[in-house]
């Protein structure tokens, strides 16, 4: 076994340098933005809590190389390089040959959109997928030899430790159960079976109890609240059992729930790519060969993390931001079928004798496969992606001094303002937050909350309610359109991507605020974020979004003062950022140039 291990690891090196050199420099949207603040101050993240990642990812932060954001992105990286070894290693196990061990991995590591773009960016994720190849891997050698049985206590160890980084390991359990099952002779029939069967079982609770421990450590440092602290045992209970999201919900939002199990299913498998279709290929090859053991162990695989799990999730996958927070979650049954695609060889070995026919059938799969994507992978890269910051820049910029900024945006002007000290002077209020009690509390330190805020169903007066009750100060708000919408005692004035709240009927000078949204928005660097899918996490479309709506009120207080040459320019670049049929109906009515 020792050449298999040397070529894991020279795979797992040139994978990690490779993916270093690709990986964001920046946070990017959506959980990254939390979990780069939380490792940099060793802190608590959203429930379940993810204490195990928390504890490296806080390690990697610590060392001196390249920005904080870059520096914790690099876990990924290590995480998914390991992964890709150990995914060799499961496939030279079901295969026994170096080849196809070494075309399992590489498509992975390469082909795959999914696991690419989720080795550039911190996520818990990327370690879970590690536990996941690693289980895979050891279930693999047990199947092989009944007699290795006592690998079921590293397994537990393993499968102890990744559940307190990621709860949907435990869709990986009939693994273990079903290997279990085969090599039920060989553990009978052993004196020391009972013995080691209680170690894996304690091994499996300490290690998921103790990552928590730092959860409870750390929550009593917290000098503000945070979603996901626990400084007593049943609140670390109730974050272990995501009880501020529902146990069985991946969100809590009810606008967000619904969609078809199968919609979500065909979403994993196109999101995984290539890899999924060789894993096709090689399950057909071990039928053709009979080895129904290890095609029950993959069809255990398809029916928990992907059928089972698409199931059971309530989340509604039909737009962009729905489907990349999902999509993240089709890692694990992609790592864990990945090592059948070394099986497609005995597809060849069945049906392909020729030595010549056989190399052009085998040159023809890898340009096939590897050809598209090694000229895809530069498209891929997040190096150059700074899409939270510019947004974040944009909107600190439009804020007078002291305001108060009403966010529904993920988490990317908060990040600024705690980790690099970004406007101090603004309070910034996160919606998604309000109905917490704790959370309302500690804003009553900068600003006035009305106890009302806490049990108001509708959004609008939530957001009214809390700017009539600070009246000294400015009160902008940045997101969703519907955060922007007028209420019954405030309406918004447009300024960029941000909007000021000013009492309904206020007199507003029309060609100085005119002057100064245009001003804004012509600022070097403005709105430069992305459109594409994979390097916004699905935001792309949502953020450029934010942007247009600044450009069509800017275009439409333009045509109010009479510069229609403007007005037509300015609705041209929000065409540029969204289709929405009202910047088209404008260019109509403003006619030829």
């Amino acid at each position: 076994m020792k050449r298999p291990l040397v070529i894991a690891a020279a795979l797992g090196i040139a994978v990690f340098a490779m993916y270093a050199f690709m990986a964001a420099r920046d946070v990017m949207f959506g959980d990254g933005l939390e979990l780069v603040a939380s490792a940099a101050r060793n802190g608590v993240a959203h429930p379940p809590g993810y204490p195990l990642w928390i504890v490296l990812a806080h390690l990697a932060a610590l060392v001196p190389i390249g920005p904080l954001a870059y520096r914790v992105n690099l876990t990924s990286s290590a995480f998914h390089a390991i992964t890709v070894g150990l995914v060799y290693l499961a496939g030279y196990v079901l295969v026994r040959r170096h080849g196809p061990a070494l075309f399992a991995a590489l498509l992975l590591a390469v082909a795959s959109p999914l696991f690419v773009t989720w080795s550039l960016q911190a996520e818990v994720f990327s370690l879970n997928d590690l536990f996941a190849a690693a289980m895979t891997l050891l279930c693999l050698l047990w199947l092989e030899d009944a007699s290795r049985w006592r690998l079921i206590v590293p397994i537990a160890a393993l499968f102890g430790l990744g559940l307190s980084n990621q709860q949907t390991l435990i869709l990986l359990a009939p693994l273990p159960l079903w290997v279990a099952w085969c090599a039920r002779h060989a553990i009978r029939s052993s004196k020391s079976a009972p013995q080691a069967l209680g170690l894996a079982a304690l091994l499996l609770l300490v290690g998921f109890c103790v990552p928590y421990v730092h959860t409870l450590l750390a929550s009593q440092r917290l000098e503000t609240w945070q979603l996901g602290e626990a400084r007593t045992v049943s609140e670390l209970v109730d974050v272990i059992a995501r009880r501020a999201f529902g146990t069985m919900n991946l969100v809590s939002n009810p606008g967000l729930q619904g969609g078809s199990a199968l919609e979500r299913v065909a979403a994993l498998v196109i999101l995984g790519g290539w890899p999924y279709l060789a894993v096709g290929a090689g399950l057909t090859g071990l039928a053709l060969r009979r080895r129904y053991s290890e095609l029950v162990f993959a069809a255990c695989i398809v029916a928990g993390p992907l059928l089972a799990f698409c199931i059971v999730a309530n989340l509604n996958i039909a737009g962009d931001v729905s489907r990349g927070l999902f999509a993240r979650f089709g890692l694990m049954p992609l790592i864990a079928l990945a090592p059948f695609s070394a099986c497609t060889v005995f597809l060849l070995d069945a049906f392909v004798r020729n030595q010549l026919l056989r190399r052009v059938v085998i040159g023809a799969a890898l340009c096939g496969a590897f050809v598209p994507a090694a000229l895809r992978l530069p498209a891929l890269s997040l190096a150059a992606v700074h899409d939270p910051r510019t947004l974040t820049r944009d909107v600190f910029a439009a804020l007078p001094p002291h305001a108060i900024l009403l966010t529904t945006v993920a988490a990317a002007p908060p990040y600024f303002q705690t980790i690099e000290n970004r406007r101090p002077d603004v309070t910034i209020v996160r919606y998604g937050f309000l109905s917490f009690p704790e959370y309302r509390n500690d804003l009553r330190r900068t600003i006035a909350v009305p106890a009302e805020v806490g049990s108001l169903a509708v959004p609008l007066e939530r957001r009214d309610l809390l700017a009539q009750a600070n009246p000294s100060r400015p009160f902008f708000v940045v997101g969703d359109r519907w955060i922007h919408a007028p209420g019954r005692l405030y309406e918004p004035l447009v300024d960029g991507v941000v909007s000021e709240m000013i009492p309904l009927h206020a007199r507003t000078d029309l060609r100085s605020h005119y002057a100064h949204e245009a001003a804004l928005q012509s600022r070097p660097g403005f709105g430069q974020v992305s459109a594409e899918f994979w390097k916004s996490n699905g935001f792309g479309a949502l953020v450029r979004g934010f942007y247009a709506t600044g450009f069509f009120f800017t275009g439409f207080d333009a045509k109010l003062v009479g510069d229609r040459k403007s007005a037509r320019g300015w609705f041209e670049r929000a065409g540029e950022y969204s289709s929405d049929p009202l910047i088209e109906q404008e260019l109509q009515q403003l006619g030829s140039r």
